[in-house]
């Protein structure tokens, strides 16, 4: 093929104008003139990308939780801040130890404990007392205690977490069903006819 062959095959189709249709998101409407038959052609191309907007924006970034979970976490934030409240306590107690005589250092680290057991009975309702009242009646056992502030700490922590992912999982999931649903780029071919005058 000659120069001017090649030449002539990429000025064969010229653009004279391209309009965005207002009202329809992603509709835009091409007038191409066919230089070797003089004739022109409209083309109208729909962007499957922009018409999908219009179904909507992802849901937010925004955290959510039930009653019950947001119960749960309040609960181990209060059990968090009570042991966090003892632990400052011993550790006071202990750079005093030797300044005490020993059962005044025992007196006061037991004192320590119970008013951090009562408090504990205060958030988790289904502990009995350590001492109980009188005989035959039912107690929990420091062990068990702490077993149950274990539990009920990681029983947030949990909850804590699962609300961190979720709203991102459910961002990305909308993202993956917007994407799945959006339709292909489409293009429809009107023409030939004679091309406006001021083409010619």
């Amino acid at each position: 093929m000659c120069l001017s062959d090649a030449t002539a095959a990429q000025v064969r189709f010229d653009v004279l104008a391209n309009d965005a249709v207002t009202g329809i998101n992603g509709l835009t409407v091409y007038t191409i003139r066919d230089n070797s038959a003089a004739r022109c052609y409209t083309l109208f191309v729909v962007d499957g990308d922009k018409a999908a907007t219009s179904a909507g924006a992802p849901p937010p970034l925004s955290p959510s939780m039930t009653a019950d979970q947001a119960g749960r976490v309040q609960t181990a934030e209060a059990l968090r801040a009570l042991k966090a409240e003892r632990d400052r306590h011993i550790i006071d107690l202990r750079a005093r130890m030797s300044t005490m005589w020993t059962i005044d250092y025992t007196v006061a680290r037991e004192r320590i404990e119970d008013e951090y057991e009562r408090q504990v009975g205060t958030i988790l309702p289904g502990l009995y007392p350590l001492n109980p009242i009188a005989p035959g009646f039912r107690a929990t056992s420091r062990e068990e205690l702490d077993g149950a502030v274990s539990r009920a700490i990681a029983e947030g922590d949990t909850v804590s977490a699962s609300i961190a992912r979720a709203p991102l999982e459910r961002w990305l999931a909308a993202l993956l069903e917007r994407a799945d649903a959006a339709p292909a780029s489409r293009v429809a071919v009107s023409g030939p006819s004679p091309c406006p005058s001021s083409a010619k």
